[in-house]
């Protein structure tokens, strides 16, 4: 069993970790607390995954197939946000949504001291592509014909809204909400 979860949600996540380990289930535990917190996150979880997912848990899972999983991975480099897969919304309860987000850029050049972004993610801004949103976006729409989207991000979402990679004649509209208004696309 893999389990993800930011601060807010990680009682739940180690409870779910808790209840699969009594009954002898392999459990991974991932995300921003598990990257800050890995000593206490391994006390719920056979494997911790640190940094990007996308790294971590690839690694955890070749190793895993081999029968000799680690107890932590630690991604030390950052995804190339254009590589990263589509999230697999067809696995989704589309009923149980009431709104998508697509996530557009990972890290922040700032420092403030409540926030975890520059932490994990690194301290520049990386950008995913237009092409890229618009897959996320069908993804989406392929589920959720009339979903409200909700993708911020100033310089991307004016892109997306004019982007010719979505055409008039593909399913209902979605809705690009941006700093400033909502466009029908």
């Amino acid at each position: 069993v893999v389990v993800t979860g930011m601060t807010q949600q990680i009682n739940r996540a180690y409870a779910i970790c808790d209840a699969f380990r009594t009954k002898g289930v392999y459990t991974v535990l991932g995300g921003i607390h598990a990257s800050i917190y890995p000593d206490e996150a391994a006390k719920h979880a056979d494997t911790v995954t640190l940094g990007e997912g996308e790294i971590a848990f690839a690694r955890f899972l070749s190793d895993f197939c081999k029968g000799k999983p680690q107890k932590r991975y630690r991604a030390d480099e950052y995804v190339d946000l254009d590589t990263s897969p589509v999230p697999r919304y067809d696995l989704t309860v589309p009923e149980l949504y009431a709104s998508y987000s697509i996530q557009t850029t990972r890290g922040c050049p700032r420092t403030c001291a409540y926030c975890t972004l520059p932490v994990i993610y690194g301290s520049v801004y990386r950008h995913k592509s237009v092409e890229q949103v618009v897959r996320e976006i069908r993804a989406i729409k392929a589920v959720s014909p009339n979903a409200f989207i909700f993708v911020l991000h100033v310089e991307i979402s004016p892109k997306i809204c004019c982007s010719s990679a979505l055409t008039a004649s593909e399913p209902a509209p979605a809705f690009v909400e941006t700093a400033s208004r909502s466009v029908e696309i």
